[in-house]
């Protein structure tokens, strides 16, 4: 999830809906450098990840 966002930032997603586009849109590029058998989370998976990461630790 941190790659798929991090790549998905770049070229300009601004919100875990825009995350997840792009992460479907590039999916087959994704393949080719992480396992992503299941496909991409949703905004909504994103979004649950992020809020429990403590930002002091991560």
């Amino acid at each position: 999830m941190l790659v798929v966002t991090l790549c998905a930032i770049l070229p300009g997603a601004d919100s875990w809906i825009g995350i997840e586009l792009w992460g479907n849109a590039k999916l087959d590029w994704l393949r080719r450098h992480i396992p992503a058998e299941l496909g991409i989370a949703s905004h909504d998976t994103f979004g649950r990840v992020f809020a429990a990461l403590d930002p002091k630790q991560f």
